[in-house]
């Protein structure tokens, strides 16, 4: 579409233009007119003279002053309305002489002061009064704008000025009711629905009917009369925001529906802010600003094809109304570049379009949201369907937990009544090997006193048979095998006559956490087997050092140190050291064996 649409563009572009009057007295192709063409003169032109105009695609560039004047003569009697198309004009100054040089018409314009025109219509009028067929008249006016602006004065008799104002202002009127209601309805969809979508586009829709009141002149006449500033530069603003407004609505409609690139987007209303900002300063840019449009148009266009959005059928009407838009608009530039002539459908060919468009497009929206709901009822069904299913296996799943809960508590029912058999038994079992184990320490216990005094005696009598007599120290250790044992005979000799505690003096004892250690049961006091004896602090096995002091004892002199160290493995010094240790503790005991083996431990 676009391509056919380019193609017809530039062919028409190429296409030459057929001359046409630009003074038009009482419609020129049908009544005869005395010097058709317009003479003219520009002030910004170095070369004043005057000269004639013979097409009517003369745009005055901006801020130039232009002066035209044209002979003529009303094939009726009927009163010419003297028309100036172009609401963009600011300053008209017009008159009509007869040949008697009398002034029969005047007009004077300054949009400075607000809108005002003769029998309320958005372009300036004058008014000559039942013109003599025989008489000559002399047209003169001169006008001026900061925008570009025709100089083209439409003469039209009252009844065909009238037609003419009554098929432009219907049209007017059709697209500015259309205009506010899709804007009202879709406003309501927007509070009814909470789709953003609707609300670009009844922004959209407002904004498109601004850009039309704006070139028309609609809006300087009826809705802003005395905003002079804005209404000269007010259409290139309501372009603006019209394609910015259409753009971020196209992004809207197809949020939900294709992925696009923003970029797409941002970037159209970036370069279109630049061409708004260049028009702001340059004004003769202005005159190229609805070519801009029309490409913009056309990349939207593009944009629909390039996402394929024909391929549903809200898609094709949203495409369908972008189409006639596009090809409103390009008729209607046509006409403003005078490659086409202007005439009434081409003049209003984008309110008619527009109309089209704003209907077609409101249709393919509402299709768009019946094809989202569907889609999402879709997908509703489907998880009603999923959850169903999801719930028949949860019931299923719980069935079967119930189940295996209900055989758990059979099988835990019998597995406590085994466990409290279970239990009875293994009670009474362990009461019985209690009543065993009491039996077995009580025999035990005896045992162990009867062992104790066996080997006491065993004890003092291996030591009465080794009195005086030689004994090795393999033979030694069968009596004292450990150091365990040799602790136990010196706590016998220790404490043989009763304990007694050495800080507090008393004689009340508990067992120590050491073997054969005693504690005093009042100041806590605990004093080791070795404390205070003669074996206190060895660093070798206390079995050797209870076989050195015995031997020394028993056999003062019959054994020599040398010897004793090769027996039990230690050095001569330690031996030495240890066997003096001993003579000194005996120096002064008596003969008594009793007394002997006591002094060793006091």
């Amino acid at each position: 579409m676009v391509r056919y649409l380019v193609c017809f563009f530039l062919y028409a572009l190429t296409f030459s233009v057929q001359g046409r009057d630009t003074l038009r007295i009482n419609g020129a192709d049908h009544t005869q007119i005395y010097e058709p063409h317009l003479s003219f003169r520009t002030s910004n032109q170095p070369d004043t003279i005057w000269r004639t105009i013979h097409f009517e695609n003369t745009i005055l560039k901006p801020l130039t002053v232009f002066e035209g004047k044209a002979f003529f003569k009303s094939a009726s009697d009927k009163s010419l309305v003297l028309e100036w198309p172009d609401n963009k004009i600011e300053k008209l100054d017009a008159y009509v002489t007869n040949s008697k040089g009398d002034t029969c018409a005047y007009l004077n314009f300054n949009d400075i002061d607000g809108y005002h025109a003769q029998l309320l219509l958005k372009n300036q009028v004058m008014i000559l009064h039942h013109p003599d067929t025989n008489e000559t008249y002399k047209l003169y006016y001169k006008l001026s704008s900061h925008n570009p602006a025709y100089v083209i004065c439409w003469a039209r008799n009252i009844d065909a000025f009238l037609n003419r104002f009554i098929k432009e202002y219907s049209w007017y009127g059709i697209f500015s009711g259309m205009v506010l209601i899709i804007f009202s309805l879709n406003v309501l969809f927007f509070a009814i629905l909470r789709d953003k979508t609707f609300l670009w586009y009844a922004l959209y829709t407002i904004s498109l009917g601004i850009f039309h009141w704006s070139y028309t002149g609609i809006g300087f006449q009826w809705i802003w009369p005395n905003l002079t500033i804005w209404n000269r530069y007010a259409y290139i603003y309501s372009s603006f925001l019209m394609l910015s407004m259409q753009f971020i609505y196209f992004r809207s409609y197809i949020k939900n529906l294709i992925p696009i690139n923003n970029w797409y987007i941002r970037g159209v209303i970036l370069v279109r802010i630049l061409i708004l900002t260049i028009s702001i300063f340059n004004t003769g840019f202005i005159e190229w600003y609805f070519m801009f449009d029309f490409f913009t148009f056309s990349y939207l266009l593009f944009l629909l094809l390039k996402i394929k959005l024909f391929q549903t059928l809200h898609g094709k009407m949203f495409i369908t109304s972008i189409s006639l838009l596009l090809s409103s608009y390009l008729i209607f530039i046509l006409a403003y570049y005078h490659i086409i002539p202007s005439g009434f459908l081409a003049y209003n060919s984008l309110a008619m379009g527009g109309s089209l468009e704003l209907l077609i497009g409101l249709l393919a929206l509402a299709l768009r949201f019946k094809f989202l709901s569907d889609e999402k009822n879709k997908l509703q069904v489907s998880e009603i369907i999923s959850l169903t299913e999801i719930t028949v296996l949860k019931d299923k799943l719980i069935n079967e937990v119930k189940e295996k809960e209900r055989i758990q508590k059979e099988i835990n029912k019998e597995l406590e009544i085994k466990i409290a058999e279970r239990t009875q038994e293994l009670a009474k079992k362990n009461e019985d090997l209690e009543k065993l184990n009491i039996r077995l320490n009580e025999i035990s216990s005896s045992l162990d006193k009867q062992n104790w005094s066996l080997n006491q005696e065993l004890s003092s009598d291996r030591i009465k048979l080794m009195w005086g007599k030689k004994i090795s120290f393999a033979e030694f250790i069968q009596t004292f095998p450990a150091d365990k044992n040799a602790l136990r005979f010196i706590a016998d000799l220790k404490w043989q006559d009763g304990y007694i505690c050495k800080k507090c003096g008393s004689t009340d004892w508990s067992e120590g956490t050491q073997y054969y250690a005693r504690k005093c049961n009042q100041c806590k006091y605990e004093e080791s087997v070795t404390a205070n004896t003669l074996f206190h602090g060895v660093k070798f096995p206390l079995t050797k050092a209870l076989y050195i002091s015995l031997t020394t004892v028993i056999n003062r002199d019959s054994i020599s140190v040398k010897q004793i160290a090769l027996e039990i493995d230690l050095r001569e010094a330690t031996v030495w050291a240890f066997r003096k240790k001993t003579l000194d503790k005996i120096e002064h005991a008596s003969n008594n064996k009793g007394e002997i083996l006591k002094c060793l431990v006091q």
